[in-house]
């Protein structure tokens, strides 16, 4: 699955969740979950279900984003800073440490797919790891911020537009019957 979008169109996904999770007080997301990974770099993990090449994305709210991926999954076509692992079976706790120590994110709180519609694309072993590594940062669930994103559309070179949720929960011919609203 590839998608018919630019690198442009990943930026403004990224600056749309820095704009969230400013508002929410967290100082990085960490992605791990197939099809967040795809909304924000448009790289597939779906053929990778059983979490044998993990990756990790991780926006933070003023460095650039950095992808962890399994040198398999290569070549990507994302313009970010794309890190690399070769082992199987695993998060390469690491790569993840020194990710976030460059970009000055070893202290603080970070978003997380932990709630609501959400799930973790690595092991809960692979996450203990992840955060004794980690000892100063705490994890929140951010599950808003991944809907709240979702819900923007954008045309090139245009204003955000929001799609108003309430349209979606009535029956198919009524819905999307309203036009969009500036967001």
């Amino acid at each position: 699955m590839k998608p018919n979008i630019g690198n442009y169109e990943y930026a403004a996904r990224h600056q749309k969740a820095r704009v969230l999770m400013e508002k929410s007080n967290l100082n990085a997301l960490l992605i791990t979950e197939p099809t967040n990974l795809f909304y924000y770099t448009g790289a597939s993990y779906f053929g990778e279900m059983s979490f044998p090449r993990p990756a990790v994305l991780i926006i933070p709210c003023k460095e650039k984003s950095i992808l962890i991926t399994h040198d398999f999954h290569l070549p990507i076509d994302w313009e970010g800073d794309i890190r690399e692992y070769p082992k199987v079976g695993e998060v390469p706790i690491e790569i993840v440490k020194k990710a976030f120590e460059e970009i000055g994110g070893t202290r603080g709180q970070v978003g997380a797919e932990l709630g609501r519609e959400q799930r973790l694309g690595m092991s809960y072993q692979d996450f203990l790891r992840v955060q004794d590594s980690l000892p100063a940062i705490s994890f929140f669930d951010a599950a808003d911020i991944f809907w709240k994103n979702r819900f923007l559309l954008r045309k090139a070179g245009e204003k955000f537009f929001h799609m108003p949720l309430g349209n979606c929960r009535h029956k198919k011919k009524h819905a999307f019957r309203n036009p969009l609203r500036p967001a």
